[in-house]
């Protein structure tokens, strides 16, 4: 039986928890998944969905494309590439912003140690963030490129031809 006590340090607790309570609390926590886009489905980017829709049907046309579970991984594939490649372009834009001098190379002389320690620290942080996508994006696509094998291996031998068949014989650069 759970004590009067520690009920109400979990209803006091749940109160605490619950988000932001305040209309700028609310703006804040909304914006936040918006900040780089990075969590943004795939579909929602028309050219990636178009690059998408391409690499599932090169890919499925040249090894047993009727195959809706080779499809689906394609897509899996196809998706995750598109996320490492938003990943990557985050990345880039991110090191574009690092303080120029007015010759035009990159250096934090004409800052003070706190500014250039502030700045440093700030693009740390951003960085391990992409990291961590990046990190989440490499392992769903090689996970999906492990499936397809897997999958497109029992279609190719139940297929007759009895070869051992791999994602990529065709697809290189994986």
């Amino acid at each position: 039986m759970t004590s009067q006590r520690k009920m109400r340090a979990n209803r006091q607790n749940a109160r605490a928890s619950t988000g932001p309570k305040t209309a700028s609390g609310k703006a804040r926590a909304s914006a936040n998944a918006r900040q780089h886009g990075l969590a943004t489905p795939t579909a929602l980017d028309d050219d990636l969905e178009w690059h998408a829709d391409r690499f599932v049907r090169e890919v499925t046309a040249s090894c047993h494309g009727d195959d809706p579970r080779l499809m689906e991984l394609a897509r899996q594939i196809a998706t995750s590439e598109a996320k490492l490649l938003r990943v990557r372009q985050e990345r880039h834009q991110l090191l574009r912003k690092w303080p120029e001098t007015s010759e035009g190379r990159a250096g934090l002389n004409s800052l003070s140690k706190v500014t250039a320690g502030q700045l440093l620290e700030d693009m740390s942080l951003q960085m391990e963030r992409l990291d961590r996508y990046e990190r989440r994006a490499l392992s769903k696509r090689d996970k999906a490129i492990e499936l397809f094998n897997a999958v497109l291996s029992i279609v190719t031998f139940r297929a007759g031809t009895g070869e051992k068949a791999s994602f990529y014989d065709d697809h290189s650069g994986g």
